[in-house]
């Protein structure tokens, strides 16, 4: 029996010492994570102001994002105005051009047109005025 019970013995002491170490490693632990807490703490103290100045500079970014933008589609709709506006200029202009073009062309047409007829109606006069005069002229011959 003594070598039951010096196992016994052996046994409880290694049980013993086995708690005792399961203790120690909790303490250990939990002085740890004590300390990381606390240096979380300070990181997190630390990051902080750093978090709410690119916070800020986000929204500064979001803001002038917002201002160009709007700026931009005044500029392009102040653009297509212009565009419209040019491009109704010019053609008024070609209208005009052509009305002041097609104007004296149609008046020296006209004008061509009764010359032509008027040096035709002279021409004939002028030709029965001859031939009358040569009659008159052969008769009185």
């Amino acid at each position: 029996m003594e070598v039951d019970g010096t196992w016994l013995v052996v046994t409880k002491v290694f049980a013993v010492v086995m708690t005792l170490t399961a203790l120690a490693a909790t303490i250990a632990l939990v002085f740890l994570l004590a300390k990381l807490s606390r240096l979380l703490d300070k990181l997190l103290s630390k990051a902080e102001p750093v978090i709410r100045h690119v916070e800020e500079v986000a929204g500064a970014i979001s803001q002038a994002t917002q201002t160009i933008s709007e700026r931009a589609q005044r500029a392009a709709a102040q653009a297509e105005q212009r565009i419209e506006k040019a491009a109704a200029d010019l053609e008024a202009a070609a209208d005009s051009v052509r009305k002041a073009a097609s104007g004296p062309a149609g008046s020296v047409a006209a004008l061509l047109t009764g010359l032509t007829k008027g040096l035709r109606s002279a021409g004939a006069e002028a030709g029965e005025h001859s031939e009358s005069g040569e009659q008159e002229r052969g008769d009185g011959r």
